[in-house]
């Protein structure tokens, strides 16, 4: 299976569940499993990564650091091409 279809297959197994205490459980389980995903990812990256992704994240509620969906579609469009 692709990542894709293992999700699609995932979101199908819940939506089968009509017990809410077993939804609940599973949403605790799928946010805590998420967050250690993220928390690993941190721990893995250097001092200086962490510090450039903190800078970035904070950049990009700077509207003068975005740019346009359209920007980007022109600029790589020879990509999307075959």
């Amino acid at each position: 299976m692709t990542t894709t279809e293992l999700k699609y297959s995932m979101v199908e197994m819940i939506t089968k569940v009509a017990d809410k205490s077993a939804i609940e459980e599973l949403f605790q389980l799928i946010s805590e499993f998420l967050s250690d995903l993220n928390q690993n990812f941190e721990a893995k990256m250097t001092p200086e990564q962490v510090e450039d992704l903190q800078e970035s994240v904070e950049e990009s509620f700077d509207t003068e650091n975005l740019i346009s969906h359209d920007s980007v579609m022109k600029k790589y469009e020879k990509w999307s091409t075959r």
